[in-house]
């Protein structure tokens, strides 16, 4: 019985929340757009709770450069957002020398990122995570 029990435990915590979202325009717009991107930096930057949570959706490469689909998720909130990737980036090193493959789904452990925008772009760059539990 002890057995069953930690086993539905493990399986529990490793699960994601619910996908809810309080502003619509994470619902009808492509992440790569201006004004999601806008919006997304605006909800991440207000959240004092440090509870938002990322998983990997993608990899890809642009401009020869590896960029991250990592989905965003909080209370009310889920987004995505693709991120460029500094080649050093402490904590990633396997993912990134994978390409992402074996890792979708993964949550990436404290992520730490950086939000540059101007009225023309808005750009999310990841500098660290503390490691990826797949």
């Amino acid at each position: 019985m002890k057995r069953l029990f930690l086993m539905v435990l493990i399986v529990t915590a490793c699960t994601e929340r619910p996908c809810v979202n309080r502003n619509a325009n994470f619902e009808q717009l492509n992440c790569e757009d201006l004004l999601y991107k806008q919006e997304l930096a605006k909800v991440v930057r207000a959240d004092s709770s440090r509870s938002i949570q990322y998983f990997l959706e993608d990899y890809r490469e642009k401009n020869g450069k590896p960029q991250l689909l990592i989905k965003i998720t909080m209370d009310g909130l889920c987004a995505k957002a693709w991120m460029n990737v500094l080649t050093n980036t402490k904590g990633l090193e396997a993912l990134l020398t994978k390409k992402g493959k074996g890792f979708h789904g993964a949550e990436l452990k404290e992520l730490a990122y950086r939000i540059e925008q101007d009225s023309l772009h808005t750009d999310f760059t990841i500098e660290n995570a503390e490691g990826v539990i797949d």
